[in-house]
């Protein structure tokens, strides 16, 4: 006779009840009874089913958090622990304080229950209208696959929400570590919601006030039995954890939970001692989806039963949970999910099988995609403007590469590449530039962490009226224009007297020093080229430097481009020549976004690693008379991945006039094209990108 988990029969949702479950037999009975045979209602879907594999050396890590620097502030862990939540939605826990010997107390109490006779722990099965107790939840049909495991959940915090009747009081040891163990995890709960709070925009209690106070706690026992084909079983399916956040210990020995990252089941490898935190719905949906709740499963070893204890943190019942403001910015980042009672989600998650995130739906507004698809229509280009999306370049049509070691040097054939890259191109990438690799990681750190601030945040470095300098866009010179698909950050950065920290988000740690480095890095290399250039004009080393007012002008704009599920529609930043001097460009390395204009064609410019493309501005072909070209570029969106580049604009003083330079006038061959003027940047910005 099947060894069937139940009291009371099915279970229905009730007046206080989160959700209902069918009974299903005991897994662990089955097993005692015939440890060979796998019963038909448990082999899952050739789809479904698991890829059994111990050899974990070439899969991807999650990332590793030390809760001690976490918990004294340490902002470089809380990056950490945002680029974790954002990219993964799951991080290991280390040094997180909680004595080896609770652990290990915790794991044996779960142990010896699962242990106990069939009839004992039937005493505690699932009551109706309950998930707690012995027995399984999400089971809501009789056809439905069945999962290679069994469990007990119980409701650990607050205390007064105990059931003491699905305790199994009578074993020894297993009320008190099991009180010990709920304790020491709220306190990690704790820290880590309050460092949510400060990464959404809030105050460290700001997400503890919006979920209605202390943070309820459930903790679930699982035990996944050993099985001969667990190729063909799921130790627990697909799922995300409808909690604020779920903190699990593992077996250290025995290696079972998997996560789904970039479409891919990944295995989490155990660290000794440690904790795998995942982020939950209601943080997915208080973050407005900048915090990903993943799908998750377990596997089954053929081997060794595993144990696996997890404890769920979620807001109140009669909490509403919905996107911060904070977390809003109606431009790049609508509100995706709609307010709803805590515990009217969580009944719908009951309410059906576990299924991917099909649950969190009903939650959404639409669909992402959708919201993205419909953005306004002042963004969407005409056709006769719209980029060709395509990361094909022929080799014959890709730009010169200078070497700056060699040019540095006044080697002779390198001046004559880059001679041929002004002329042809106006364009033209720089490698062994000797900017160390690490300066352009710290900046491409500090202008992503500043992205990813909440946009009340961003807002207050908005640009002042009458002002380029800031958070905002220029070139909008009419209420009708199409807008690009972009946020920048502008910041004249030398000198330095000319620097305004009001736009500097000097709060944003590392910001300003990586910053500065970073300018400073630029200013020898454009020195360099401008020298260059100079000597190319038939002047000596100093005569662009004297012509154009001593030390050229600096000024730095960090672009962000999101992701768009149209990007035949949209532009990045629209086809504009730069009114610079010179202009140097930290691409990403790997996503392609920058196009110029070569022969009346968009061409790529694919990102070489750790080099800087520089091109062309219209002050240097006015000076050149025409010579060298500064050349119609601009950026496209990418539909997957969000895209960061770093401009750094060499200009000359504003007052200083600038026009061709008398070498590079010949009447008879090539007459004096462009006339002189002051002021030329100030026309630019007026006259806008066109």
């Amino acid at each position: 006779m099947e060894a069937r988990v139940e009291n009371g029969g099915s279970c229905e949702v009730g007046k206080s009840g989160w959700g209902k479950s069918l009974p299903v037999p005991s897994i662990q009975e089955i097993m005692r009874s015939d440890s060979q045979s796998v019963p038909q209602r448990y082999i899952h879907e050739n789809k479904d089913r698991p890829i059994i594999s111990e050899d974990l050396a070439d899969s991807p890590e999650i990332p590793v958090i030390d809760f001690s620097f976490l918990a004294k502030g340490d902002e470089d862990e809380v990056q950490k622990l945002h680029l974790a939540c954002k990219d993964w939605g799951f991080f290991q826990v280390i040094n997180h304080g909680v004595k080896e010997e609770i652990l290990e107390k915790m794991k044996a109490a779960v142990a010896a229950f699962f242990e106990l006779p069939f009839q004992e722990k039937k005493k505690y099965a699932k009551a109706e209208n309950e998930i707690e107790g012995y027995g399984q939840n999400f089971v809501v049909s009789e056809h439905q696959k069945l999962d290679w495991s069994d469990m007990i959940y119980l409701f650990t915090l607050p205390s007064q929400n105990r059931n003491f009747k699905f305790w199994p009081l009578s074993l020894p040891g297993f009320k008190e570590a099991l009180e010990e163990y709920s304790r020491e995890m709220q306190k990690i709960a704790e820290e880590l919601q309050a460092n949510f709070s400060v990464l959404m925009g809030l105050k460290r209690d700001g997400l503890k006030r919006l979920q209605g106070g202390e943070l309820k706690q459930g903790i679930r026992m699982n035990y996944y039995p050993i099985c001969s084909r667990p190729d063909l079983v799921l130790g627990i399916s697909p799922h995300s954890d409808g909690t604020s956040f779920t903190l699990l210990l593992q077996d250290d020995d025995v290696t079972g939970l998997q996560i789904k990252h970039n479409e891919a089941w990944v295995p989490v490898k155990p660290i000794p001692n440690s904790l795998v935190v995942n982020i939950g719905d209601a943080t997915e949906i208080q973050s407005n989806g900048m915090y990903k709740s993943i799908e998750h499963r377990a596997i089954i070893n053929e081997k060794k039963p595993r144990i696996s204890i997890a404890t769920f943190i979620f807001p109140d019942d009669e909490q509403e949970i919905g996107p911060v403001e904070t977390m809003i910015d109606d431009q790049n980042h609508p509100k995706l999910y709609r307010n709803i009672k805590y515990v009217d989600y969580v009944r719908e998650k009951f309410s059906r099988k576990m299924e991917g995130k099909a649950h969190t739906q009903f939650a959404k507004l639409r669909t992402i995609k959708a919201i993205l698809s419909q953005f306004p229509q002042r963004y969407i280009h005409e056709n006769k403007e719209g980029p060709i999306i395509s990361e094909y370049v022929a080799d014959s049509l890709e730009i010169s590469v200078i070497d700056f070691s060699f040019l540095a040097k006044g080697d002779e054939d390198e001046v004559q590449k880059l001679h041929l890259a002004c002329k042809d191109w106006g364009f033209f990438h720089v490698i062994n530039h000797g900017v160390k690799e690490q300066i352009l990681e710290k900046i491409k750190a500090a202008v992503a962490a500043f992205f990813e601030l909440p946009f009340q945040e961003k807002k207050k470095y908005a640009m002042a009226e009458n002002e380029t300098e800031g958070y905002g866009q220029n070139f909008v010179v009419s209420e009708h224009q199409k807008l690009d698909r972009s946020d920048m950050i502008y910041l004249f950065t030398l000198p330095s007297q000319n620097r305004n920290f009001k736009f500097w988000p000097l709060s944003l740690l590392g910001f300003k020093e990586a910053s500065e480095e970073y300018s400073r890095e630029m200013q020898k290399i454009a020195e360099e080229l401008q020298a260059n250039f100079s000597v190319l004009m038939g002047l000596k080393r100093d005569g662009l430097k004297r012509l154009q007012g001593g030390e050229l002008k600096q000024g730095i704009r960090m672009n962000y481009y999101p992701i768009c599920s149209r990007p035949d529609l949209v532009l990045g930043c629209s086809p504009h020549s730069d009114g610079t001097s010179f202009t140097l460009l930290l691409q990403d390395d790997d996503v392609p976004g920058l196009q110029i204009k070569h022969n009346e064609a968009w061409v790529p410019v694919k990102p070489i690693p750790n080099s800087l493309v520089v091109n062309i501005g219209d002050a240097t072909e006015i000076q050149s008379n025409g010579m060298y070209k500064s050349i119609e570029h601009r950026a496209i969106i990418n539909e997957k991945k969000p895209r960061i580049s770093i401009a750094t604009f060499m200009f000359p003083d504003d007052e200083q006039e600038i026009g061709p330079v008398e070498t590079m006038i010949d009447d008879q061959n090539h007459p004096k094209l462009y006339r002189n003027i002051k002021d030329f940047l100030g026309e630019v910005i007026r006259y806008g990108m066109k």
